[in-house]
């Protein structure tokens, strides 16, 4: 009879310790997930910050980069009697600048300098007018260099970024930039996947997007409260939702480009 009631002991007191292990589990899982998940998400959030500031800063290193390139060819047209020769030399193969135009007073192309890829189309963009171009409207009321918000290529019709700069206060020096171009510097970490960047001009309209491409051009942020915390310098959204996925993103505003810089990774389980 004490044999029979040994055994079911020890299996009774098995179970309790196991049941007793599981719920002390479950306990400490708890309370490591009550306090380890915010402070996650603040380092997340505050790592997604960081890409945003620094991507910030390359964008415009690079971009102002080759705007102090196109300053050296304008000093060039002043002083050169073939300015076609200088804008085809600067295009070169087409892997930065997409094309290069000399502009008149009224927005008629002078002289333009395309990649060889586009050469034969140069009889057919010569005198075209862009005039009704607002980057074209925008740089004659400066003494400076201006930068695009979402720039229609009038070559290839296709979204690009586009500077224009004052020549003689006369004539302008209008480029457009290749968008792989501005891709290629976004894509600055290949370990670093897991996170995506947007840039969005003043008018909220997308000019870059590194994971989906096709959003750009499709997308506007102007309204979202997103983009109006990163334009005033505010505290971030604690998340932001995207077709269905929640993520937390970081941003940062160039003040020379006039451009805004979101870094997003996922949230919740799906990290």
């Amino acid at each position: 009879m004490l044999r029979r009631l040994i055994v079911p002991l020890h299996g009774f007191l098995g179970s309790l310790l196991a049941f007793t292990s599981i719920v002390s589990f479950l306990i400490l899982g708890a309370v490591f997930l009550l306090f380890r998940i915010p402070q996650l998400e603040d380092e997340i959030r505050a790592r997604t910050e960081a890409s945003a500031r620094e991507l910030a800063f390359r964008i415009e290193l690079q971009m102002l980069s080759q705007q102090k390139h196109l300053n050296l060819l304008v000093a060039a047209l002043k002083h050169h009697d073939e300015p076609a020769d200088l804008l085809q030399k600067t295009v070169g193969n087409g892997e930065i600048f997409r094309a290069l135009y000399l502009l008149s007073p009224e927005g008629d192309v002078l002289k333009a300098g395309l990649p060889p890829s586009y050469a034969h189309l140069t009889d057919e963009v010569l005198g075209s007018d862009l005039s009704g171009s607002q980057l074209f409207r925008d740089a004659r009321s400066q003494t400076q260099a201006v930068w695009s918000d979402r720039y229609l290529s009038s070559l290839t019709g296709l979204i690009a970024v586009g500077v224009a700069l004052p020549v003689n206060g006369q004539q302008f020096l209008l480029a457009e930039i290749s968008l792989d171009y501005l891709l290629s510097i976004l894509d600055y970490d290949s370990s670093q996947s897991v996170r995506s960047i947007w840039v969005l001009d003043q008018r909220g309209e997308l000019l870059a997007d590194t994971e989906n491409i096709r959003r750009v051009g499709g997308l506007n942020l102007y309204n979202s409260p997103l983009l109006s915390a990163v334009l005033k310098g505010e505290t971030l959204p604690l998340n932001f939702r995207l077709d269905g996925r929640h993520y937390y993103v970081g941003g940062a505003k160039s003040p020379v480009l006039g451009w805004s810089f979101i870094a997003r990774e996922p949230a919740g389980w799906e990290y």
